[in-house]
């Protein structure tokens, strides 16, 4: 899961499914661009004594298992363990860190993985790398937004202003401070914030008018990067 929006990038569907026969561990990732502070263990691909905390966890997880493989006369038990989630939570970069290779492909955008790869981790794992797995129907125009975000969807599918309002009024609401530090201006509605970021960007078009479609695309990077602050959208 994508630790800024944990309940929105979670396919419950599809993991009450697969638990009912597999072992489940719940990861958050992408900590770094997260001001999330619960109880499910959460961290990010560049700190690297997260790798201990996942190892330790699998290993809680499977022990019984590995004990009774080894009753049975098995020297050294394998673990094979399939990564699923939503398409660019960060799957492939974290099996990536786990193996300790930049072996899988990976970039910040949704459907990069098109196919199932394995990768060693170690001595006794494996991961299974898959394609990103979307729940079936977005219920709300919330869900809609914080997916757009973390850019779990494709940006260009959606309707592009109406998501950044909406980032705007979760900073505006949750981070008016930072938002107004990071961009060096106050405004008291959307409109007026989108007026100012072209005035001071100089995004201006031939007739006068402010270029409203190039801020929202400028926007959109720093939200979706997280550059004003750590969030949690949930």
């Amino acid at each position: 899961m994508d630790a800024r929006a944990i309940t929105t990038s979670s396919n419950d569907d599809f993991i009450k499914e697969i638990s009912n026969q597999k072992l489940v561990l719940k990861i958050a990732l992408k900590k770094d661009l997260s001001s999330y502070d619960g109880p499910l263990l959460a961290g990010s691909i560049f700190k690297k004594n997260f790798k201990n905390e996942i190892i330790s966890k699998i290993k809680d997880k499977v022990q019984e298992k590995i004990d009774s493989k080894k009753k049975k006369g098995f020297i050294n038990p394998k673990i094979y363990i399939i990564v699923i989630g939503l398409p660019n939570v960060g799957k492939s970069s974290f099996i990536n860190f786990m193996a300790n290779k930049q072996q899988l492909i990976t970039a910040n955008v949704p459907g990069v993985t098109k196919k199932k790869n394995w990768l060693n981790v170690n001595s006794w794992i494996e991961m299974l790398d898959t394609p990103g797995v979307l729940y079936k129907k977005i219920p709300n125009f919330d869900s809609l937004a914080i997916l757009a975000l973390t850019r779990t969807i494709k940006w260009d599918i959606t309707p592009k202003k109406e998501i950044i309002e909406w980032a705007y009024n979760y900073y505006h609401n949750n981070h008016k401070k930072e938002l107004s530090s990071f961009y060096n201006f106050t405004s008291n509605n959307f409109e007026e914030f989108l007026d100012n970021f072209c005035s001071v960007r100089k995004l201006i078009l031939k007739k006068g008018e402010f270029n409203h479609e190039n801020a929202v695309e400028i926007l959109y990077k720093d939200f979706s990067d997280a550059k004003i602050c750590k969030v949690n959208y949930e």
